[in-house]
């Protein structure tokens, strides 16, 4: 379909939406006459690794229908869950506001239609032990929000005690039998992924990250290894033996990367699943771990989000396997192949001193590319594989090797930085007459590293230097700059900042920007103001159109690609008027939505 009458089609749908919203009023304080509400088991019995779920249900045993909110369980502020084990202790335990915008409806209760949902609690927390425990849900239907804390972290403020939409039951786990455990995966391989289970409307099927139990291992691989056609199977088998917080499925997860590529489920599966899964399970790396931001990814470290809180760690990792992972890591360094990066990743925690004459000449190559270019780097994932070479140079000191003393060549003095990241409270002392000319330098790695490896008080030739480096022609200076104007916010850097808010082509550095400008208390709106003023640039799609829908409530799809030159210079002067119109509005983010008119010249056609 055409970009002008798919854009057509979402005017039309948002106008109608705009026209007929309802006024907005206030939430009910208590809940309508005839609500009654209750929690309840999916099951009598569960078995750790099962999908343990409960249903909320509003039911109405009054005369009159009402209405409730309804929102997706799970990820959203309206739904909070407690777990707490027989002696009362918090199990899972409510956390921080998600900051997405989830769709809603309104459906009507009577008598004969109870309003239910049914809610995950795996996907809230971790329940792998055996055991009684007692399930308190609550869901704001819209009636009135509960209080939370904005941007509180794992801590929130939890609604009264005796607030009627709290609801309660109890479940009992126990430990799966090998029947169960079959019985399990039968269930997974019907249902391998989550798409499946939504075609199929199994609400309660299993989910292989989810299974946690030791039992689930020797029937996954078992499994794995018979497989030979699926690869949504191969897949979900590999996410069960992820999920299993114990050595031997590490050890497991070893033996299967080291697989020769003729076994059958091997044509499956990727390389870099299993190499993805095992960087999760080794130790966080020591020290400050120096590297620059821009990459495509970060690595080694846990995911604590919405989804699945777990980090497998603390029971899944042992030194006897760091010479079979380090020496399957050196394989893919020399000579440089697909899985380089997850390779460089495990020898910065697994390499020895040796290691790093193998992964040397990636940093020259890097240093020579970055030297030849003002705008480095090309690609985020450059950045990716400098900050692995950087980090396995850094577990390479840490065991040993020592920098210069008096750097020269540009592979001498990011040697010097990597230590300068390492031992920030000597980092000036031993190399900062050094620092105004690194700041200086003509390769743009050297200028970047210098700035991220100033992690303390940036002395006084890099503070008056750093201004500069906000204009430079490298995204990843910018960055780095930006970081280092965040930790000591003045004034004088205002401009810099917002030059470099300009500048910004990628969400991420978008994000990086923003919060700098915010720190040193630039406007909401005259962010929003460049982000107009720069759709006139082909650049700006999708990400700073992204930025003026969101923060204007504008629920429209814009452009991926971008319009036509003149089209972006008229979109360019609707937007700065609109926004310098409704700036108070804007200012509250996002009080008032566009009118018709408004919304036709603010949308591409």
């Amino acid at each position: 379909m055409p970009l002008r009458t798919m854009t057509a089609c979402a005017l039309l749908l948002l106008v109608q939406g705009l026209l007929s919203r309802p006024a907005a009023a206030d939430p009910v304080s208590t809940p309508p006459e005839g609500a009654r509400i209750r929690l309840e088991s999916m099951r009598t019995l569960w078995c750790v690794g099962d999908n343990v779920s409960v249903r909320y249900v509003v039911e109405n045993v009054g005369d009159e229908p009402f209405k409730v909110t309804a929102t997706p369980p799970g990820s959203d502020d309206w739904w909070i869950l407690q777990v707490f084990d027989a002696s009362g202790e918090p199990v899972i335990s409510p956390r921080g506001t998600a900051t997405g915008s989830w769709v809603t409806s309104t459906p009507r209760v009577t008598v004969a239609s109870p309003f239910a949902r049914v809610v995950s609690l795996v996907r809230y927390g971790v329940l792998d032990r055996a055991g009684r425990y007692r399930v308190r849900l609550f869901h704001a239907l819209g009636w009135k929000r509960p209080e939370v804390v904005e941007g509180s972290g794992p801590e929130r403020r939890l609604p009264v005690a005796d607030d009627p939409r709290w609801a309660e039951t109890w479940i009992e786990l126990v430990e799966p039998t090998p029947e169960h455990v079959e019985a399990v995966l039968d269930a997974l391989a019907l249902y391998p992924d989550r798409e499946a289970r939504r075609r199929s409307g199994q609400e309660v099927a299993p989910e292989a990250a989810w299974l946690r139990h030791p039992a689930y291992l020797v029937p996954l691989l078992q499994r794995l290894r018979s497989t030979d056609r699926s690869k949504r199977q191969a897949e979900a088998w590999i996410r069960g033996i992820q999920g299993i917080p114990t050595v031997e499925s590490t050890e497991a997860l070893v033996d299967l990367l080291a697989t020769p590529e003729e076994a059958p489920w091997r044509r499956l599966v990727p390389p870099e699943l299993l190499a993805r899964a095992l960087m999760e399970r080794v130790p966080l790396l020591d020290g400050h771990a120096v590297g620059l931001g821009g990459g495509s990814e970060s690595w080694g470290y846990p995911s604590f989000s919405l989804a699945l809180p777990i980090d497998l760690r603390a029971g899944a990792w042992s030194e006897r396997l760091a010479p079979r992972l380090r020496a399957w890591a050196c394989e893919q360094v020399d000579p440089p192949g697909d899985l380089l990066r997850h390779a460089l990743g495990l020898l910065a925690v697994v390499g020895a001193t040796e290691d790093w004459q193998r992964v040397e000449p990636l940093l020259v190559r890097l240093l020579d590319d970055a030297q030849r270019m003002p705008a480095w780097p090309p690609t985020p994932e450059t950045v990716d594989e400098l900050n692995g070479v950087l980090r396995v140079c850094g577990r390479a000191q840490r065991e040993g090797m020592r920098p210069s003393s008096t750097p020269a060549s540009t592979l001498e003095i990011t040697s010097a930085l990597v230590w300068m990241a390492d031992h920030p409270e000597q980092a000036v002392v031993q190399y900062g007459e050094h620092v105004a000319a690194w700041l200086d330098h003509e390769n743009p790695i050297i200028r970047a590293l210098t700035l991220a490896a100033l992690s303390r008080s940036l002395p006084g030739a890099a503070a008056r230097r750093l201004e500069a480096l906000l204009d430079d022609d490298s995204a990843v200076v910018r960055r780095t700059a930006l970081s280092a104007v965040r930790r000591e916010p003045h004034d004088r850097y205002r401009g810099g900042v917002m030059r470099a808010y300009r500048r910004a082509e990628t969400s991420d550095d978008l994000e990086a920007a923003r919060v700098t400008a915010v720190a040193l208390g630039v406007d909401h709106v005259d962010l929003l103001l460049v982000d107009a003023g720069a759709l006139a640039d082909a650049g700006a799609y999708p990400a700073r159109w992204q930025r003026l829908v969101r923060a204007t409530r504008l629920f429209v799809a814009g452009p991926q690609e971008p319009p036509p030159p003149n089209e972006r210079q008229r979109l360019a002067r609707a937007w700065s008027e609109y926004l310098q119109l409704h700036r108070d509005d804007i200012g509250r983010r996002g009080r008032g939505s566009p009118s018709p008119e408004e919304l036709h010249n603010l949308t591409p056609r």
